[in-house]
């Protein structure tokens, strides 16, 4: 895995945000978020 863990840990701290019920994935280093609301 490449040295993204901070980005990665953002992902996975924003996977399960109640708040923002955005579904975050982590990809090569790229975070794609999408809103299940749009």
């Amino acid at each position: 895995m490449k040295s993204q863990s901070g980005v990665i840990s953002t992902a996975s701290a924003t996977l399960f945000d109640p708040q923002r019920q955005l579904h975050v994935y982590g990809f090569e280093g790229q975070l794609v978020l999408i809103d299940p609301e749009q």
